[in-house]
């Protein structure tokens, strides 16, 4: 996967993103330092979802994140939750 840095706006919505290219896309989310909103809803997502929000998160740029329409377990939400926790971030959308 290639990347701008300047990419701003990533919508991935229904791509069929599984857990196994999640992993991708997250190097991708390290790479970009300028990324305001992410959407990866309806995909099929499980555990993963939670490391693209951590690793989404983590650059405290992000305002939406639209992680909708997956199938994310407790667990999951549970370490969103915490990524989330202590972090100063301004998302106004999640």
């Amino acid at each position: 996967i290639r990347c701008s840095m300047s990419l701003v706006v990533l919508e991935l919505k229904g791509l069929g993103i599984t857990e196994a290219s999640a992993f991708s896309l997250c190097k991708l989310l390290q790479k970009n330092l300028m990324l305001r909103e992410l959407s990866v809803e309806h995909n099929q997502l499980k555990e993963a979802a939670a490391l693209v929000a951590e690793t989404a998160i983590e650059e405290k740029r992000l305002i939406r994140l639209n992680l909708s329409r997956n199938s994310i377990p407790k667990n999951g939400t549970k370490r969103i939750c915490e990524a989330l926790k202590g972090k100063n971030v301004s998302l106004y959308s999640i």
